[in-house]
């Protein structure tokens, strides 16, 4: 599954989270709603795929679902509606 870093915390070369093969931008980068998933971090962040992605990716796919908890969201200002 996709995981979502920005360029300060991709995974190591032999390290924990070695399957994923390229990082690609995400739709509006640097200006996205996709954010590093590090705890306490908000750079924005790149889509990093696996092998098999990365073979979708070049078939044409453009949407990938990240692990739960990989990603954040941004937001922006002001509230719309208080529920």
């Amino acid at each position: 599954m996709a995981l979502v870093r920005c360029k300060d915390h991709f995974p190591e070369e032999g390290g924990r989270g070695a399957d994923y093969k390229v990082a690609v931008e995400s739709i509006g980068y640097p200006e996205t709603a996709a954010i590093c998933g590090r705890k306490g971090h908000d750079k924005p962040g790149y889509v990093l795929l696996t092998e098999s992605e990365y073979e979708l990716y070049k078939q044409g796919q453009r949407v990938f679902e990240p692990h739960t908890n990989a990603a954040h969201v941004r937001v922006k200002d002001p509230v719309v509606k208080e529920i």
